[in-house]
């Protein structure tokens, strides 16, 4: 997350060639390794509130989930 605001999950990877696959060049078409639409977008921050939720009840609560 994006410390001063929050608002930023960033994923990666150390693989150089990444880029290639996720936006594609000339010769060759995109084959998406990740795919971020709206929906994902909401359904992450879905399921981060609910573990927040669970984990400000208690760690108990949090580990047992």
């Amino acid at each position: 997350f994006n410390k001063s605001k929050g608002t930023q999950l960033i994923l990666g990877t150390r693989i150089s060639y990444a880029k290639f696959h996720q936006y594609g060049t000339k010769k060759m078409p995109k084959r998406q390794f990740f795919k971020v639409d709206q929906g994902f977008t909401d359904g992450v921050a879905n399921e981060m509130r609910k573990d927040l939720e669970i984990a400000m009840k208690g760690r108990k609560t949090w580990l047992a989930r």
